[in-house]
């Protein structure tokens, strides 16, 4: 038996596509995120707390998650068992096993056959410590789900990955049917499927995420990784709704080759159209776009923010959050630019109304416009009453947290040799967000002797003052 069939597990039909609601996915009320200390900033955050909030992940004993540890079929079992254990059973078949029915995997392996998602295991072995690999992840999740290529051919995957070539030809439909629905996510490259490569917890999370993810709630998965396909017949649209239904916002759009054109959004409120209007764009937007409906500001209205991606490589990234103005029934937005930054949503003090964690752009644009991964200090915003507030000085541990990184980035950087500017713009902003200005240039002041140093630190000082560090 070849690694393929020791390791696929091919899930039983279980249901419906990403954009419908999974109702017999596990269920669990909202409580406060995990802190996996680990997954602080990682690209795949939110899922992870998501899901362990949910009980489908554990972490270990040192409070680490290890989003980058690879994932066995046992813990594939495990997961899976947990995450969809309401599904109806499909199967009664009883595949053999290297393992006692009695151990923890064979006893999450039978509780996943049971419900449907390992029914049918290949080979009829099932092997929990073997390594499962990407392709193998997301082929199991289709089979599963009944993910069949539509309006997606398998031959056009060259179309969407730069290493198509290297799926294995057992794969390929089901990775057609995967990228179709949305499943399949990359990072930090959206073109490389990287089908042979063990995957990994943190992607399995991401997986997982796509496929719960349903008409009335976004995935948390940041959009810019979930991997689309380049073309789509007419008009297209996804649908969020608020708890209840009583807010239904419907974006409408059209795709060719990535880009995607005419967009469009639609509100209704208690089934009355209150907003019906082209999304003020320019024609030629990204390869993703994201769209949710949720409360920003605490005062229990949902606001809708889409997100959109240029084309260019990395750059760039903006949002329209739409507001319900109850005196005039009518929607009023803002716009958001991010520059490279992009943003994360996450809850920092724990009081229901989530912060946008993301970048101060204007350090990008000043010291190194063409690199997505310029140094720039942290900044947290609050969106209230139709407007974005700057807090990052309410973080002080967070940003204690992010300068201690990058004076660690600095002295590695200036090890090597190489250009330190932009790191040491970053650090000493946020030694003056810590009230700690003047031991910041102190230490850059005794450590930094560039050729350009007095040049530079003045025009330094001068950057800092004009964007409101430096006073």
């Amino acid at each position: 038996m070849d690694k393929w069939q020791t390791g696929s597990a091919f899930l039983a039909a279980v249901g419906m596509a990403t954009s419908t609601a999974l109702p017999w996915a596990i269920q669990t009320p909202a409580v406060a995120r995990t802190a996996f200390y680990d997954v602080q900033g990682h690209w795949a955050q939110l899922c992870v707390e998501e899901l362990a909030e949910r009980g489908v992940f554990q972490g270990f004993g040192d409070g680490s998650f290890r989003p980058n540890a690879s994932v066995t079929w046992g813990d594939f079992a495990t997961i899976v068992s947990k995450a969809f254990r309401k599904a109806p059973a499909a199967s009664s078949e009883t595949p053999s096993a290297g393992e006692t029915s009695q151990s923890p995997e064979m006893r999450a392996f039978n509780t996943a056959r049971e419900t449907g998602f390992l029914a049918g295991f290949p080979g009829g072995v099932f092997e929990p410590s073997a390594l499962v690999t990407r392709a193998q992840a997301l082929v199991s999740l289709a089979n599963g789900l009944n993910f069949t290529p539509k309006n997606f051919a398998a031959s056009d995957l060259n179309l969407v990955y730069e290493d198509a070539a290297s799926i294995p030809p057992e794969a390929v439909n089901g990775i057609a049917g995967a990228t179709e629905k949305g499943l399949a996510v990359n990072y930090p490259n959206l073109r490389a499927i990287n089908p042979n490569r063990e995957v990994t917890r943190a992607e399995v999370a991401a997986f997982i995420c796509q496929a719960l993810a349903s008409s009335g709630k976004a995935s948390p998965v940041p959009p810019q990784y979930v991997v689309t396909t380049p073309n789509s017949t007419g008009v297209q649209s996804e649908v969020q709704t608020s708890a209840g239904g009583f807010v239904r916002a419907q974006l409408f759009y059209e795709k060719e080759n990535f880009v995607y054109t005419n967009p469009r959004l639609q509100v209704k409120r208690a089934g009355e159209i209150l907003l019906d209007a082209p999304l003020p764009v320019g024609t030629g937007i990204s390869a993703n776009l994201g769209f949710r409906l949720q409360d920003l500001d605490g005062d229990r209205e949902p606001e809708i923010l889409v997100d959109f991606f240029t084309r260019e490589r990395g750059c760039c990234s903006y949002s329209l959050i739409y507001r319900y103005l109850p005196a005039s029934r009518q929607y009023s937005y803002i716009q958001l630019p991010w520059g490279y930054a992009g943003y994360k949503l996450k809850d920092f003090d724990l009081d229901g109304i989530p912060e946008f964690e993301t970048s101060d752009r204007r350090f990008g644009v000043q010291f190194a416009s063409s690199d997505p991964q310029v140094p720039s200090p942290l900044q947290i915003l609050q969106y209230r009453q139709g407007q974005m507030f700057d807090v990052t000085r309410q973080y002080p541990s967070l940003v204690a947290q992010s300068a201690s990184r990058l004076w660690a980035d600095y002295q590695t950087k200036r090890s090597q040799n190489q250009d330190v500017k932009a790191v040491i713009a970053a650090y000493l902003a946020e030694k003056h967000l810590l009230g700690e200005g003047r031991e910041g240039w102190s230490q850059v002041l005794d450590s930094y002797d560039g050729s350009d140093r007095a040049q530079y630190l003045d025009s330094l000082r001068n950057f800092l003052r004009t964007t409101g560090y430096y006073r």
